[in-house]
């Protein structure tokens, strides 16, 4: 499919263009999609491979770094996903989750920080901890709880 975002009024233009195809192949489907941002001249360029139980992704960007991703998923609810990028920064996502959906902990190792975020139905507990060599410094905490009215 194609989706095309315009602005409308004194300064007409088209701000994006994405295109997106998928089909069929071995025992999954691969998608590749292009979009162009014509606001801030970016492109990127996307190709999935989705089978049963992982995926490859590789995004190519002119802006940003391109990256390669493996995710590799157990169970209904956990996957691991190691990721390079073209800047040669190697970061490995771990979610372990229950099947409700209600329970999950997200751990991101990405260069020099861990992340790590710890969610309990309406509470969500996030932790951003740098590391210096062997030290950790600046350790950033949130605690958030949703309440609904």
């Amino acid at each position: 499919g194609a989706t095309l975002i315009a602005r409308a009024g004194d300064l007409a233009a088209i701000k994006s263009f994405d295109v997106t195809k998928g089909f069929k192949a071995y025992d999954g489907k691969v998608t590749i999609n292009q979009s162009w941002d014509f606001e801030d001249g970016s492109s990127q360029l996307r190709v999935e491979r989705k089978g049963e139980n992982s995926s490859l992704e590789w995004i190519s960007s002119k802006s940003k770094e391109s990256a390669l991703k493996l995710t590799r998923y157990i169970g209904k609810s956990n996957k691991i996903s190691p990721c390079v990028t073209s800047n040669g920064v190697l970061s490995l996502d771990i979610e372990v989750g229950d099947e409700s959906g209600d329970h999950s902990l997200n751990t991101s190792i990405n260069g020099n920080t861990v992340g790590v975020a710890w969610s309990d139905g309406d509470w969500q507990a996030l932790f951003s901890i740098p590391l210096d060599g062997n030290t950790i410094t600046g350790t950033n905490i949130g605690v958030k709880r949703e309440i609904v009215f």
